[in-house]
């Protein structure tokens, strides 16, 4: 009876080791105590002994006012599964509207003063969520549509929901990423965007140059399979109704394989899993409504977008 006992015991034990840990960025310092770096480091070197319970990044930085964390030098990759909640910062809320966006951030990553190829922040360990964030700024004078940008998915099972890319923290004005905002680069099962309004990204302004030129809002580069983007609005402002436009709004490059899905089935186009892609400006190779397929890979589902068009 003993014996039984010990071994409930241990196992309860492995149990609670298996709850996520939270590391909480409480200023907006490139480095040290309270910062992002440090947050990524010291979840990287935690390994998750769930891999299905992520730990989570939170954001408890004072003040009421959009919080900027301005880096010096590229963040640490993510090599560990990790939730980055930017939601978590008191005011920031999520969007709730079926048309247009009105989510509260106050997280901003800002990457102009990053030298070199510069990615925002790198999901190299799969299993990551990044949420609630404005991302602006990444990427080099001369950047290139795979080098540079605002994040880049290089694993498995990874999301990136109701963030605001190459804007301002309102979604109204262009703060470009210079080569990419998303990229899928290899993994499988990757989604950009969701079905609800709270899951949707806004993708603005994406440049390979300060001329705003070249850049692209979503890359899917080297994807196994199971990509998905979804419930995105790109080329827009956050109202989606003014254009932000990126040279391409979506790309397929590489050697993407199967199994890609952008948009999906709706009764609205531009609605749920619809994508609103407006204002981009090419639409060489084969291309539908700012899409650009470079190499076009089996099982791929483009329905359900929509197309917004401003004089």
């Amino acid at each position: 009876m003993e014996k039984h006992s010990l071994f409930a015991f241990i196992a309860l034990c492995f149990v609670g080791a298996a709850a996520a840990d939270t590391f909480t960025v409480t200023n907006t310092n490139d480095s040290g105590l309270g910062s992002l770096r440090a947050a990524i480091m010291e979840a990287n070197s935690h390994p998750n002994i769930d891999l299905d319970v992520p730990d989570i990044i939170a954001f408890a930085i004072p003040g009421a006012s959009v919080h900027t964390i301005t880096l010096g030098s590229v963040l640490p990759s993510i090599t560990d599964p990790v939730v980055i909640d930017g939601y978590t910062q008191s005011g920031a809320s999520e969007n709730t509207l079926a048309v247009g966006d009105n989510a509260v951030l106050k997280i901003e990553l800002n990457g102009a003063d990053v030298t070199g190829t510069a990615i925002g922040l790198d999901l190299a360990g799969g299993r990551s969520t990044v949420r609630g964030l404005v991302i602006n700024r990444f990427g080099t004078a001369l950047g290139s549509f795979s080098g540079s940008g605002g994040i880049r998915m290089a694993s498995d099972n990874n999301v990136v929901t109701g963030n605001f890319f190459g804007s301002n923290a309102t979604g109204d004005a262009a703060l470009a990423n210079v080569g990419f905002s998303v990229t899928v680069d290899s993994g499988i099962d990757n989604i950009v965007g969701g079905t609800t309004p709270a899951e949707r990204n806004i993708f603005a302004s994406s440049a390979t140059d300060s001329s705003t030129s070249g850049g692209v809002g979503i890359q899917v580069r080297n994807a196994q399979s199971g990509t998905r983007i979804q419930g995105n609005y790109i080329g827009t402002n956050a109202a989606g109704d003014a254009a932000l436009g990126n040279f391409r709004g979506i790309d397929i490059v590489g050697f993407a394989t199967a199994d890609i899905m952008i948009g999906g089935l709706t009764s609205t186009p531009g609605r749920g899993a619809g994508n609103v892609i407006s204002a981009n400006s090419s639409n060489g190779g084969v291309s539908n409504d700012g899409i650009y397929i470079a190499n076009r890979p089996g099982d791929l589902t483009i329905q359900g977008n929509l197309r917004r068009q401003w004089n």
